[in-house]
């Protein structure tokens, strides 16, 4: 099976999530937690969320190795080209795609798997 593809679709998919998750300002917490304990959370949250195809791949990113989170992060939810990537996580541009591919390649992995 040719996975070139499956790699376009995630590439895709990844990019949208990026996209999202910069607009919405996912993963940072609105509050301290030691004030969350303090003033508990106030009831349930109607803020901005992810749809259901792109809360899945965050969900993935999120439980992916570090090694994967790492690339994937950067790549897609920061701004710049490989180049800049590249330097941000202080590896060779040439590691930064053979990491980024394998990073796709897991992420796309695991969604198949899900999908089963």
């Amino acid at each position: 099976m040719n996975a070139a593809p499956e790699l376009c679709w995630i590439r895709v998919k990844l990019t949208q999530w990026g996209r999202m998750v910069r607009a919405v300002g996912g993963g940072y917490p609105s509050m301290a937690t030691t004030e969350k304990a303090r003033v508990g959370r106030g009831g349930s949250f109607d803020g901005p969320s992810l749809p259901d195809d792109l809360a899945a791949i965050d969900y993935h990113v999120t439980n992916a190795p570090n090694n994967h989170k790492m690339i994937l992060v950067e790549c897609y939810t920061k701004g710049g080209d490989y180049k800049d990537h590249a330097a941000r996580l202080r590896i060779p541009v040439h590691a930064y795609y053979r990491r980024r591919n394998r990073a796709e390649v897991y992420l796309n992995t695991a969604l198949r798997v899900q999908m089963d």
